[in-house]
C-alpha cells in the first residue's frame, strides 16, 4: 500500500487495514474528497460497515454536523410530507457560493416554517437537533442533516473533450451506412 494514499481513497478502496493505519498515523478522520464527501459518507455510500465503525469512533462527524452553515441570499424551504425527509433546504451557502446546496432533515418539520427564507443560518444545538434562523425568527427542529453539494456541472466541465478513436467512428460508419439501404438492412437482419 502507498503511504501516499489518503484516507478517502482508502475507504473507496474498503481496505480496513489502509484506514487502520492511516488513523493510528493522524490522519483527518474528516477528510473530504474535492466533491465535499467526507470518509464517513463514502464508508456509507460503499457499504463498509467495518470503516464506518472505525471511522466514528475515531470521532468523525458527518459534513453537516461541522457546527453552522449560513445561506447569504433567498433558499427554498420544502417541505415532505409523505417521504422519510421532513425538511430540505436549497439554496448556496457562503462556503460554496458558486454551487446548489440541500440541505435534508430527517424528521418532523416546523409546521409554520415559511416556503422561501432570506439569510437564513443553520446551527447545530447537539445530537440531532437543528436550529433554523432568519431574521428574527428561528426554528427548532429534531433529525439527522444531510448535506448535499451538486457538484457534477464543476466536474464535468473540467473533464477534456476525448476524442472518438478511429476505429469506433469507422465502425458506427459502416454500420449506419448498410442501414441506409436495403440490402445492408437484409444483411443486418440475418
Amino acid at each position: 500500500m502507498s503511504s501516499s494514499l489518503s484516507l478517502t481513497n482508502a475507504v473507496t478502496a474498503g481496505d480496513e487495514n489502509a484506514v487502520s493505519r492511516l488513523l493510528a498515523g493522524g490522519a483527518d478522520v474528516n477528510e473530504t474528497t474535492n466533491g465535499g464527501q467526507t470518509a464517513l459518507i463514502l464508508a456509507i455510500i460503499f457499504g463498509h460497515t467495518n470503516i464506518v465503525r472505525m471511522l466514528v469512533s475515531a470521532g468523525a462527524e458527518a459534513p453537516s454536523s461541522a457546527g453552522v452553515i449560513r445561506f447569504p441570499g433567498w433558499i427554498s424551504c420544502r417541505l415532505d410530507g409523505e417521504g422519510a425527509l421532513g425538511l430540505i433546504l436549497v439554496g448556496r451557502t457562503i462556503d460554496h457560493p458558486d454551487e446548489p446546496v440541500q440541505l435534508a432533515f430527517t424528521g418532523q418539520h416546523p409546521s409554520d416554517i415559511p416556503e422561501a427564507l432570506d439569510g437564513a443560518t443553520v446551527t447545530r444545538l447537539g445530537p440531532r437537533r437543528y436550529q433554523i434562523s432568519s431574521g428574527t425568527r428561528s426554528w427548532t427542529i429534531d433529525g439527522v442533516a444531510h448535506l448535499h453539494r451538486e457538484v457534477s456541472g464543476p466536474f464535468y466541465q473540467a473533464l477534456p473533450p476525448r476524442p472518438v478513436p478511429w476505429r469506433k467512428r469507422l465502425f458506427w460508419r459502416v454500420l449506419l451506412a448498410l442501414a441506409a439501404n436495403p440490402l445492408g438492412r437484409r444483411l443486418l437482419l440475418r
